[in-house]
């Protein structure tokens, strides 16, 4: 034990948690901090569906020969490419909901891949992509 540490916190660390926890709570339900957390996450998002999307677009070599590792026919690198591309642009119009809907389900595609191809190391991004998707549509949703 550390000298001057107690098993049990004092009421004094408990008292600034929870004033820190109710001022957590307050600048969230604050309309300038909803819209910069969807505007970075949306930018987040888009930036990286972009970059994967074209990287795969160009059938970049490492693209493809993941696909084919994968066990996935090489042109399919494309379609996905398409997919992440078109959608990462759609995120920015009318069509937001589709655009959130196709990148969900490509995310769930590549997590199932990266899951039965022994991968698991690999979802870190899908899943984070997955989270700030959902983050960035709930507070769009709140919104209107």
């Amino acid at each position: 034990m550390i000298a001057g540490m107690t098993k049990k916190p004092s009421a004094n660390v408990w008292r600034v948690f929870s004033f820190t926890c109710d001022k957590i709570k307050h600048m969230i339900k604050s309309p300038k901090v909803k819209k910069s957390v969807f505007w970075i996450t949306q930018g987040i998002v888009i930036a990286v569906f972009l970059m994967e999307g074209i990287t795969k677009i160009f059938g970049l070599d490492f693209q493809i020969q993941n696909f084919i590792r994968w066990g996935y026919p090489s042109w399919f690198v494309y379609i996905i490419g398409f997919i992440e591309t078109l959608s990462a642009i759609l995120l920015l119009t009318k069509y937001r909901n589709i655009a959130v809907t196709s990148l969900l389900t490509v995310m769930a595609g590549a997590i199932f891949t990266h899951v039965s191809n022994g991968e698991p190391q690999m979802m870190g991004l899908a899943i984070l992509m997955i989270l700030f998707l959902i983050i960035s549509s709930r507070i769009k949703r709140a919104a209107q």
